[in-house]
């Protein structure tokens, strides 16, 4: 078979990815509350478990893709990610859900950073960051097929799309491992019997440029804090409006699981239409410009803010979802601006390594806020919540600053 554009590749890699992971995550969390019965510590721990994998081996793996290959490193994330959404829709036990977390999140590290420095590689690091962004607008499209096939395959068990989204993972590396070019990468070159010594030299070079570089410093310590921000509300937010009771949609050619995930499914829904227009005017942002990126993400965290405070606190079910809505659609929007802001003036020899060494300060931030925020919602899912809006606010300073100066 013959090899296709890189942008076409990353537009089949991207949205098959978020096709596939929406069915999963469309279901998961609903079927670890109402199936697996799991306590909101538990939820947390799942948490745990992942990013704990992805902090053992984000850089590593990150290492690999510098070194060897970044298409080679793609295709293993992707196989890995398949293999661990099979164990976990297979057997709906605590234990094999925490041994699948670790699975899929070794192969998610294989991906991460992987996939942003093979398209910087191939078509330059700013075409890459304007088509990254603009593949925002694909959410809709992508939300209404996750919404027909979600509801098709559950049926009566929420184990079948995430057991089908199983295999897709594994049929799309197998494609990507014939369609995907690889023209443009210039592996280290690595002497007989010294492969170890240059990952290792690799990962210092990074560890260099990511400590002496004060962009990259703020960068890092901003994606601590938001991964410790991040876990209660990721893991939280269906239980906390499942406790308000959903609306009843009366649709009696859906079974009641099918019901409870239309519900959700819409709320993901709702939360495409309002990216939309968040994306397109996005693309108005110099995107070259790290004062630029910080200052629409400096205002952008406020309202993020004062989202997840109102969704905490929110009496009744609709003021909860208005809140969510908003806050997931900015969180959406701020995506991509943080990688544009990591993605600055990176070497190609180190850009994967470096993209690792955010995510594995993703994962820091999460395992260091995720277990005590478990222990917290057993006693207090509105509190658990409203952490999360606490530590965001820290986020403040460190985005102003960084909008006060185009050289930081």
């Amino acid at each position: 078979m013959n090899r296709l554009s890189p942008q076409l590749v990353f537009l089949i890699l991207n949205i098959g990815s978020s096709f596939l992971f929406g069915l999963v995550f469309s279901a998961n969390t609903l079927y670890y509350a109402t199936v697996i019965k799991l306590s909101p510590l538990e939820l947390v721990l799942v948490g745990t478990a992942l990013e704990l994998a992805i902090l053992l081996f984000e850089v590593p793996t990150g290492v690999v893709a510098d070194t060897i290959s970044r298409k080679v490193s793609i295709l293993i994330g992707f196989a890995l990610i398949g293999l661990g959404f099979l164990l976990e829709g297979l057997i709906p036990a605590f234990l094999a859900i925490l041994m699948a977390q670790v699975l899929w999140g070794i192969g998610y590290t294989f991906t991460s950073g992987a996939t942003q420095a093979w398209l910087s590689d191939e078509i330059s690091e700013q075409a890459a960051n304007a088509l990254m962004l603009r593949v925002g607008a694909y959410g809709f499209p992508i939300r209404m097929a996750i919404v027909l096939s979600v509801l098709l395959l559950a049926g009566s068990s929420l184990q079948v799309p995430i057991v089908f989204a199983g295999l897709g993972f594994l049929v799309l590396s197998a494609f990507l491992w014939l369609v995907m070019p690889e023209l443009h990468f210039k592996p280290q070159p690595v002497p007989k019997g010294k492969l170890f010594d240059s990952l290792k030299n690799t990962l210092l070079e990074a560890l260099r440029f990511s400590t002496k570089n004060p962009s990259m410093r703020t960068l890092l310590l901003v994606t601590i804090v938001l991964g410790a921000a991040s876990e209660s509300f990721d893991r939280l937010w269906q239980l906390h409006l499942l406790r308000f009771g959903l609306p009843k949609l009366e649709l009696g050619f859906l079974s009641a699981v099918q019901q409870q995930l239309m519900v959700f499914l819409l709320l993901d829904a709702l939360i495409d239409i309002v990216v939309l227009p968040l994306t397109l005017w996005a693309k108005r942002i110099n995107l070259k410009s790290i004062r630029a990126i910080t200052r629409v993400l400096l205002f952008s965290t406020g309202a993020l803010i004062v989202c997840l405070v109102l969704f905490a606190l929110a009496g009744g079910f609709w003021l909860a979802l208005v809140a969510f809505v908003l806050a997931r659609a900015i969180r959406n929007l701020q995506h991509p601006l943080h990688t544009a802001w990591l993605n600055q003036r990176l070497e190609p020899n180190i850009r994967a390594t470096v993209l690792s060494l955010n995510g594995q300060a993703d994962a820091v931030g999460q395992i260091a806020g995720g277990p005590l925020i478990g222990f917290l919602g057993n006693s207090s899912l509105r509190l658990a919540l409203l952490s999360s809006a606490l530590i965001t606010v820290l986020t403040l300073p460190m985005y102003a600053q960084a909008s006060q100066k185009e050289n930081l």
